[in-house]
């Protein structure tokens, strides 16, 4: 799994690629925890290259979005494989976390409007 953290004027871009499983979650965490701060906790997660998502992955965005929510920010999902967005949507994680089909719209649906 390769993660690229980006600072954007209002969020920060977390873009993952390869398999999001039990064993490359905590790589993930230990990156979003390296970013997050009360005052930066708007996060969209670029997963258009993640073929493959576990539930040690899916534990992983949950823990990502109750610190961001805890701090007054929020997630966004961002650019969703097929694969990826069924299991998002079967797991219930759709009513939990808003997803968009761009990292731009995603941008845009983060608390507080468009950065």
């Amino acid at each position: 799994m390769e993660i690229t953290l980006t600072e954007h004027p209002g969020y920060q871009l977390i873009a993952v690629s390869g398999r999001l499983d039990a064993s490359s979650a905590p790589e993930l965490m230990a990156s979003f925890d390296s970013a997050f701060a009360p005052d930066k906790a708007r996060f969209v997660l670029d997963l258009g290259e993640v073929d493959y998502v576990s539930s040690g992955g899916l534990r992983a965005i949950l823990q990502m979005t109750k610190k961001v929510r805890g701090a007054g920010g929020g997630i966004v999902l961002a650019q969703l494989q097929p694969f990826v967005e069924d299991l998002i949507h079967m797991s219930g994680f759709d009513n939990l976390i808003a997803a968009a089909e761009t990292t731009e719209q995603a941008a845009g649906l983060l608390p507080g409007g468009t950065p």
